[in-house]
């Protein structure tokens, strides 16, 4: 019991981005799949998953716990993944303490991708062409998904600019923003647009979405269009962060805003 409730922690505090509010995955509903079971084996796993939430239920085997447990998908989505193909399953340990959130983020990301693939199938040849730009673009944070209007609605991460006092100076995995876009199924070139920031960033950091033109927009100019300016908005705010980072570096501050970047704490001789 100790070791999955171990699990359980690390899997509840797993993120896409540092910034993030929420965790990628929400238990609820426990209950004993009969009254004999030392523990709760049955629970609903929210995944945030683009705009939306997608509800799995995750099985454990409360007598053998040593087993890798059984995930049961949404309707209609069972055939994306072959569980003899999944990693995490055939590598599963108890014993280490990520082994849950390991297996759940690998469903995540096949999930992500087979997404993808069916609303590449299922949708025009116009919505098709910007999903296969958007994907070229961002290959590995693209989130996809066909909504009950069968309306395409697709998901990505802004990241802010890179540390330029880092030792690589390597882009950031900080998400200054999301964008997101919704392509019309009857009208295959209108697109609604919207960004989304996280609560920590002020309003007047915050760059307006332009509008998507029909039969004038594409991803591939429109991503960095709007990357752009977002990344303009933010670059105060990037520019306080840096700032702070080199100051920590040197004089190791008392005490240091690490959510707004506005202020830090030294003790001088």
């Amino acid at each position: 019991k100790k070791a999955f409730e171990a699990q359980v922690r690390n899997l509840l505090q797993a993120k896409r981005f540092p910034r993030d509010t929420h965790g990628i995955f929400k238990l609820s509903q426990p209950f004993k799949s009969y009254p004999g079971v030392p523990f709760n084996d049955r629970f609903r796993i929210s995944v945030s998953y683009a705009n939306g939430i997608v509800d799995w239920t995750l099985l454990i085997n409360s007598q053998c716990p040593q087993d890798p447990p059984d995930v049961v998908f949404e309707e209609g989505s069972e055939p994306f993944i072959e569980y003899d193909q999944i990693t995490a399953l055939r590598e599963w340990d108890l014993q280490k303490p990520t082994a849950l959130k390991d297996l759940m983020m690998e469903l995540r990301e096949r999930y992500r991708l087979d997404q993808l693939r069916r609303c590449m199938k299922d949708t025009d040849d116009r919505t098709r062409f910007e999903l296969e730009s958007l994907a070229a673009l961002c290959p590995d944070s693209l989130e996809v998904r066909q909504l009950v209007t069968r309306d395409v609605e697709c998901v990505v991460p802004l990241l802010l600019p890179h540390d330029p006092g880092s030792p690589r100076a390597a882009p950031s995995q900080e998400a200054g923003c999301r964008l997101g876009l919704v392509f019309d199924c009857l009208d295959h070139e209108a697109a609604e647009t919207w960004l989304q920031y996280p609560p920590d960033v002020e309003p007047d950091a915050q760059a307006v979405c332009p509008g998507w033109q029909p039969g004038a927009s594409h991803a591939l100019d429109f991503l960095p269009l709007v990357a752009d300016r977002v990344a303009e908005r933010l670059k105060a705010r990037v520019l306080r962060r840096d700032m702070l980072a080199a100051l920590a570096r040197v004089l190791r501050p008392l005490e240091r805003d690490l959510t707004r970047h506005r202020s830090a704490s030294f003790l001088l001789d």
